[in-house]
């Protein structure tokens, strides 16, 4: 009996549903060469096969090697997400690892480097730098970006700023040294150490702990006060006037929730990784995911707990929010007097729980 003939591509793209899920390249050899995930099946996939001077060089060389696009549809997004990442890690397809900087998301990077810059990237190079993400939109990191920038007087140049160039006289200083946007770092107004202050400050916001910089802002504003210059006392009167707005901005939480910290955890074999997100004033004003060793077969209880009071330690500034966003209880709460744990069931709290969860996924794929 002579084989079925296969549809044309054409004719598998219009058969594709309009529901999430995870859809698979096929070469003529039957090999898996590509998986993605999608909100719409058919919507995505026929991206591919509509010419677009976007679609990369690589992306017109895939395209071309497709015979047959295999489907398997999913309840939602997440889903999805959790699906191609489990398939991508299992099936290893050679257009997901040629196009793997094709799908990125936001971060904030503070660079290793002389006077560090504060900068946006979605590319994480092990260079020493320190990533703080990733953000669930764009929205989200330009905002925390904006006003880092708007409070704290940090170098944006490209320059080289190494002890020799900066000895040599080689720079001198731009508009932002005028603005009061810098303070002057390139032309030796400004020593390293004093410039690490402010970077701690920066880090200290980024991991949702705003009091560090609005001590800076206090004592400065007193200080330029107290030697009659009020043109100065009244920049870093502005700055303050921008943290208390930051503070009580929403990005993407409704004026219900308050003051809460959110802890998510994702397992996988002897590591987890846990996310933390901080709201403060109905803002977040901090997410941070890390990597924890556990150990083969640990109890997620357990991982948990030592997940959280590692973040309380080291990155949340030794305190918790009272009512903190967990998806199980840990297994003890005598570590965190005064906190109450909540599961969330439904609601808001259970949106910020599966945003948590989502910004560890995207931590691991990345």
């Amino acid at each position: 009996m002579a084989e079925t003939e296969k549809p044309s591509l054409k004719e598998q793209v219009a058969l594709l549903p309009l529901s999430p899920g995870v859809y698979q390249f096929v070469d003529r050899s039957g090999t898996i060469i590509y998986v993605g995930k999608a909100k719409s099946l058919r919507k995505r996939v026929s991206s591919y096969f509509v010419q677009s001077k976007e679609h990369s060089a690589k992306v017109r060389v895939l395209v071309k090697q497709i015979v047959e696009i295999r489907h398997i549809v999913v309840g939602s997004e997440t889903d999805a997400l959790l699906l191609e990442n489990s398939l991508i890690k299992s099936l290893q397809p050679r257009y997901n690892i040629l196009l793997k900087d094709d799908k990125t998301y936001p971060w904030i990077v503070v660079r290793r480097e002389h006077f560090p810059r504060v900068q946006s990237t979605r590319i994480l190079t092990r260079d020493g730098s320190q990533y703080f993400g990733p953000y669930g939109s764009v929205m989200m990191q330009r905002s925390v970006l904006d006003f880092i920038r708007e409070v704290v007087p940090l170098r944006t140049c490209k320059l080289n700023l190494a002890p020799e160039p900066i000895a040599k006289g080689k720079y001198s200083v731009c508009l932002q040294y005028h603005l009061g946007n810098c303070k002057g770092p390139c032309v030796g107004l400004q020593s390293e150490e004093e410039y690490a202050q402010l970077v701690g400050m920066v880090v200290s916001v980024l991991k949702g702990d705003l009091r560090p910089v609005r001590q800076y802002l206090e004592g400065e504003m007193g200080r330029a006060a107290g030697e009659l210059k009020f043109e100065l006392a009244q920049r870093y009167k502005q700055r303050l006037d921008a943290l208390d707005n930051y503070a009580g901005r929403s990005v993407i939480v409704s004026a219900k929730i308050v003051d809460v910290d959110v802890f998510s955890l994702l397992p996988d074999d002897d590591v987890a990784w846990c996310n933390f997100v901080r709201i403060r004033h109905g803002s977040i004003v901090g997410v941070q995911t890390v990597k924890l060793s556990t150990g083969i077969g640990g109890d997620e209880r357990d991982m948990l707990t030592l997940a959280i009071q590692h973040i309380v330690e080291n990155i949340a500034g030794g305190e918790l929010a009272r009512e903190v966003i967990v998806p199980l209880l840990p297994s003890t709460t005598l570590l965190f007097g005064g906190v109450t744990f909540t599961v969330p069931k439904r609601g808001e709290k259970l949106e910020l729980l599966e945003f948590s969860q989502k910004s560890a996924r995207i931590y691991r794929a990345e």
